[in-house]
């Protein structure tokens, strides 16, 4: 897995050796990334589109460099009913960083409970 990611790949996929291969999502193929994972500051909600239309859509967030970005996946609807407060600290997960230092598809995690 490491060399793959040294190489700018996203990961690997595993497969049952003993299966055989079907054109759609299947338990006997998997893919496996690897995530980092920070904590970043709430400073805003940003109202959702679509089915999410009355909800929550993402969160903007401020990392502690600085860095500000939107938080939109990972949400259960009820959390996005009920977004983390502004001022919160929110744990999210992501894969490496933009040539700008912005965390790569960053996905909620859960509210920072603090050490």
């Amino acid at each position: 897995m490491d060399e793959v990611i040294a190489l700018k790949g996203e990961g690997l996929m595993l497969k049952d050796p003993k299966s055989k291969y079907v054109q759609k999502r299947s338990d006997r193929l998997v893919k496996v990334k690897k995530f980092d994972d920070t904590e970043a500051t709430v400073i805003g909600h940003l109202k959702g589109t679509g089915r999410c239309s009355s909800m929550c859509g993402a969160l903007q967030v401020r990392m502690a460099n600085g860095i500000e970005f939107k938080i939109g996946s990972g949400f259960t609807d009820v959390q996005r009913r009920s977004p983390p407060k502004i001022g919160s600290i929110v744990t999210f997960k992501y894969q490496g960083l933009t040539k700008a230092n912005v965390p790569r598809f960053p996905i909620y995690m859960r509210v920072h409970q603090g050490v």
